[in-house]
């Protein structure tokens, strides 16, 4: 009896363990596929989706699926939930993709259906996402809003707003400000026009009066020398633009050293293709300057970005018509520098445009779905796959070095590589100093390590003891054998 309760309990311990062992993990400083996109349903949302996160969940909004007759473009309206939490608990099972709301299920909710999108804007407020309208079915673009309620499951639709309100546009970008307002920057004029007009328009949305008020940001460029005026007095031009990225950071005047929010917007295309132009536009003056890099990466549209603190990621995008991306960046707020992310020898997600990528706090993490991808025989195709980017440092720069921009270490002297631990100088002079991050840096790679040491440590006693129950379970086995055969030999 005791050798069947110990094999029983060495056959859990066993299951246990390759359970632990086969989970899926988020790898710090490079890309891992989620199994999800295998496990289940898959969101028919490829093209131009919208991600978003809560908590540990990520949330996918409408865009154009795959064409099923040239000529026709069924934008749909569906909205997509992916839990995440599995990741934190080595060996927990994936999830899969879950439908929320489709375009049936949006006719029977509160408030009109609304029209098929594309190229829209999504933001989370709370319990609330925000839609901000873009290209539509109709012959008409208006400028509205449709709020889904994830608490009440409701939905309610904000009429465009009285004049004075924004140019006609598709591709625009659409930041919070604070919790009641909003920057709505740039856009693509209607696609069939002769001229296919691009904007560098910037409006302000107040949500509790739904009104809009023009900050005629073209009349507020900084110019070298400090003065403010049109792209005449400043000399350099704001290009109108679409497919663009824009996102809100709080950084520092160095004049006064209070707080400032400043609206970062880079890449788009323009009426003269795609462009590398970085502005930062100071939300409480109401100006704009150029930002002009020594490095920085090749100009692009619709490429997946997102902010983590004062470091905004952007991956991959569209350099020109012929070829996709697959280059990872950072650019540091703080120094308004770029730096390219290193992602030599990694599996990496294809070359793409048309892509959206989030932040997950809980997991320190960027997730991308989808995008527009490139056949070698010229033609697109649709991707539906599920990406995540561990943030940090790669093994906290092996304690030889600073961690910059969240996942680039600066070695110190007499060490290389880009976590730092190779020996470039056997010099006994050289000294090696412990890793100087910020908070907010080294907490993704310590956690990440500590993480891995309790995943480690565990699967390490859960093998120790399934080889002393297996040791045990033998042992009781070989002495009832050796008792049988003394007894037998004895009688």
């Amino acid at each position: 009896m005791y050798s069947r309760c110990s094999l029983f309990a060495l056959l859990v311990l066993l299951f246990i363990y390759i359970h632990s062992s086969f989970g899926q993990t988020v790898t710090t400083g490079a890309w891992t596929q989620l199994l999800a996109t295998t496990a289940g349903p898959i969101p028919p949302i490829q093209y131009a989706a919208n991600l978003v996160s809560r908590g540990t969940g990520i949330y996918l909004f409408g865009a154009q699926w795959d064409l099923p007759t040239p000529g026709t473009y069924p934008w749909v309206n569906s909205l997509w939930s992916l839990d995440l939490s599995y990741l934190q608990v080595p060996g927990t099972p994936e999830t899969s993709w879950v439908e929320l709301r489709n375009n049936a299920d949006f006719t029977a909710l509160t408030g009109p259906q609304p029209q098929r999108w594309f190229a829209t804007s999504l933001l989370v407020r709370g319990d609330e996402f925000w839609i901000v309208t873009g290209l539509t079915t109709s012959t008409t673009w208006p400028r509205s809003f449709t709020i889904y309620d994830i608490a009440t499951d409701t939905l309610t639709f904000r009429a465009q707003a009285a004049a004075p309100i924004p140019l006609q546009s598709q591709s625009i970008s659409f930041t919070a400000i604070d919790t009641s307002n909003y920057i709505y920057f740039g856009g693509c004029g209607n696609p069939a026009a002769p001229d296919f007009p691009n904007y560098n328009q910037m409006w302000l949305y107040d949500e509790n009066a739904n009104d809009w008020s023009d900050l005629n940001v073209k009349d507020r460029i900084v110019g070298p020398n400090g003065t403010v005026g049109n792209s005449s007095v400043a000399g350099i031009e704001l290009l109108g633009r679409c497919g663009h990225i824009a996102h809100l950071v709080n950084g520092i005047d160095p004049n006064t050293n209070l707080t400032k929010r400043y609206i970062y917007i880079w890449g788009g295309h323009s009426s003269m293709g795609v462009t590398e132009q970085l502005w930062k536009y100071d939300v409480d003056l109401n100006q704009i300057e150029p930002i002009t890099p020594d490095r920085r990466p090749q100009g692009r549209s619709y490429t997946a970005s997102e902010v983590v603190g004062n470091i905004i990621f952007i991956f991959a995008g569209n350099p020109d018509a012929r070829e996709f991306a697959r280059d990872m960046w950072a650019l540091d707020t703080t120094r308004d520098k770029w730096v390219q992310i290193d992602l030599t020898g990694q599996t990496i997600p294809l070359a793409r445009a048309h892509t959206s990528m989030t932040y997950v706090q809980p997991l320190n993490a960027l997730v991308l779905y989808g995008g527009l991808a490139h056949l070698p025989n010229g033609n697109n195709f649709y991707l539906d796959d599920t990406w995540i980017f561990g943030i940090g440092c790669p093994n906290t720069c092996s304690n030889h070095g600073q961690c910059l921009s969240f996942t680039v270490c600066d070695c110190d002297l007499c060490w290389g590589g880009t976590d730092c631990s190779t020996r470039i100088n056997n010099d006994p002079s050289c000294v090696t100093n412990v890793v100087i991050g910020s908070t907010s840096e080294d907490t993704g790679s310590v956690g990440a390590l500590v993480g891995s040491l309790i995943g480690a440590i565990v699967g390490a006693l859960l093998l120790c003891c399934c080889l002393a129950c297996l040791f045990a379970t033998l042992a009781i086995l070989l002495f009832r054998r050796w008792k049988k055969k003394k007894a037998a030999a004895g009688a």
